[in-house]
């Protein structure tokens, strides 16, 4: 797992650092035009940039929070949600709904983002998996969009080594399957449940109105190991957590933090955090848009971004407001941290440059 040197021993007077997934389209060679963002290309021309190999942006928030390894995803997101349980010796597998349909000959999945599923139709779902297969343990629905399984004893044992749903949303993933599903049991029991999900009421109903059908679960973030769960302490130094994202959230609760919902800009947030010295925001707005290659709505939430974020920032930095704010950026290519401080907006021979110029050419550098 990836870590950035350095990162975790800033004790300046006020640090920001930015966690922004997908703020570089995953294939640079067909970049979008971006919309103008001044903020975000002086902040990437005068920052000091270290990459590492490309992971899932979901490694490298667990990095942020010290965890040398990856550790139990679907316990820290469950941890992160409004009414979470107490996760500590008990395994959990996110059973996030979606959608899998063949594009010629390739299987492409659909996350809940584009089937706008109910709460009743989450609810009846859910408590039809749990009539149905009680030997697998308990479902539950954090919202629509966020199913949970919490594993019985009786469970397969065999571990679920599935990607992130981040990885594979919009995603052909029928390569990925034969290797997620190696076990038998498991293999048996998936195919049970896309079973009874196909034949549910609730799958007729968004069928015959001409919605996409619920019918399969992406199983992951599993891990054996019980004592590698959301309640197992991490601590990086961070003060403050600013997110609507559970994982963070339960990355944020496991470090004895309590996390605050997101502010909806910068100046807001400045505003809260003049006492704290080191804040962690996660701006995940650009993830679902470039999922789906969606560059139209990647190029609003940017602009967006740059209004509400960058452009404050850079000129707080300017200002000395902040004494450093760091811009972390997972993408296809690698995984990318901007460093600036009030003194690189001194170097002036530093010219600002499109952020598909940057994309290309830290695709070009990829070692």
């Amino acid at each position: 797992m990836v870590h950035f040197l350095g990162l975790l021993s800033f004790s300046g007077p006020m640090s920001i650092t930015l966690f922004a997934p997908e703020l570089l389209w995953p294939e640079p060679g067909v970049h979008p035009e971006s919309p103008a963002c001044p903020g975000l290309e002086r902040l990437l021309a005068r920052g000091s940039l270290r990459r590492a190999p490309a992971q899932t942006s979901e490694d490298t928030l667990c990095a942020l929070f010290g965890h040398p390894e990856r550790p139990a995803l679907a316990a820290l997101r469950r941890h992160g949600e409004d009414d979470a349980p107490a996760t500590g010796g008990r395994r959990w597998l996110c059973a996030d709904p979606v959608h899998l349909r063949f594009d010629d000959d390739r299987l492409i999945l659909a996350d809940a983002t584009r089937l706008g599923i109910s709460t009743e139709e989450a609810d009846a779902l859910v408590a039809a998996l749990n009539g149905e297969f009680p030997e697998l343990g308990r479902f539950h629905a954090a919202d629509g969009g966020r199913w949970y399984l919490d594993l019985a004893d009786t469970a397969p044992t065999a571990r679920l080594d599935a990607p992130p749903l981040s990885a594979v949303a919009g995603r052909h993933v029928g390569t990925l399957l034969p290797d997620v599903l190696a076990d038998r049991a498991w293999r048996s029991r998936f195919t049970a449940l896309q079973t009874a999900l196909h034949a549910h009421p609730v799958n007729q109903a968004r069928t015959g109105d001409g919605r996409l059908p619920i019918n399969s679960l992406w199983l992951w973030g599993d891990h054996n190991d019980a004592a590698n769960t959301g309640d197992t302490p991490a601590n990086a130094g961070w003060q403050r957590l600013w997110s609507d994202d559970p994982l963070a959230r339960g990355l944020a609760r496991s470090a004895g933090l309590k996390p605050q919902p997101i502010p909806e800009s910068a100046a807001m947030l400045l505003a809260e955090a003049s006492t704290k010295r080191r804040s962690l925001v996660v701006l995940n707005e650009l993830v679902t848009p470039a999922s789906y290659d969606d560059a139209d709505a990647w190029r609003d939430a940017l602009a967006r971004l740059d209004a509400d974020w960058f452009a404050p920032l850079a000129a707080a930095v300017r200002a000395g407001r902040v004494d450093r704010l760091e811009l972390i950026v997972p993408a296809a290519y690698g995984t990318f941290c901007w460093t600036i401080r009030r003194p690189d907006f001194w170097r002036f021979w530093k010219k600002n440059a499109t952020l598909a110029s940057v994309a290309t050419r830290l695709a070009e550098d990829r070692q």
